[in-house]
């Protein structure tokens, strides 16, 4: 809990991050809000409505992720320095796991915001807070500690960022776009059951990459990418 208390000081020591962090909340309200409108457009189908719970979520998930570390203050808290993370004595494991628990919690809570609007106004409570409490904390969980362990291994910090923008990027347009272009196409949103299956894969996906890199990360590894950046 030391290391949790310290990380959340100084990330929410940065002016920057919480008008981000107000501003990403605000967001992700009005997309809650906004569900029920297109939920009505399109003749009530509920096909939307768990679409917006389980699987958009991830878009707004990457799209706070990239936003992130957009402050250097940020970046360096992240990051900590091969001498910060030596001189700790902590384990690396706990490091990890309370740097990677830090990034969760001002990304989870927005998106939870988002669920909780769309749960009050549609009624299906049932689905609502499966992804609320398990799906989506999984997920979110799962990409924070991938993160943060990419950023510690990786001896360019930059370049992963850039590929993680890249990615976030594609899979924003994709996950926006795509059910519009299907009904529009075929005139049906996606099933219920395929927006279900979808989240878990992901979640299992994300915690099976997360679980591997615990295992793996090692003081190390660390040292050689700081050696080789």
């Amino acid at each position: 809990m030391t290391i949790l208390r310290k990380e959340l000081k100084l990330i929410y020591g940065n002016k920057v991050f919480i008008l981000m962090k107000v501003f990403f909340s605000l967001v992700y309200c009005a997309v809650g809000f906004l569900t029920k409108v297109l939920y009505e457009e399109l003749g009530s189908d509920p096909g939307i409505v768990f679409y917006f719970i389980f699987v958009y979520p991830l878009s707004l998930t990457l799209l706070m992720l990239n936003l992130y570390p957009i402050a250097q203050e940020i970046t360096e808290q992240v990051n900590g320095g091969i001498e910060n993370i030596l001189a700790t004595g902590y384990s690396l494991k706990k490091l990890l796991m309370a740097k990677s628990l830090a990034l969760f919690l001002p990304i989870y809570t927005p998106a939870a915001l988002m669920l909780l609007i769309i749960i009050g106004w549609s009624k299906y409570y049932l689905a609502g807070f499966l992804s609320l409490i398990l799906l989506l904390p999984l997920l979110i969980g799962s990409i924070a500690v991938n993160y943060i362990s990419g950023i510690l291994l990786t001896p360019n910090p930059g370049l992963l960022r850039s590929k993680i923008s890249f990615s976030a990027v594609l899979v924003i347009f994709v996950l926006t776009y795509g059910p519009v272009l299907s009904y529009q196409v075929f005139g049906y949103s996606l099933d219920r059951a395929v927006s279900i299956v979808i989240a878990i894969l992901l979640s299992l996906l994300a915690v099976f990459q997360a679980y591997r890199k615990i295992n793996k990360i090692s003081i190390e590894e660390i040292i050689m990418g700081a050696v080789y950046s």
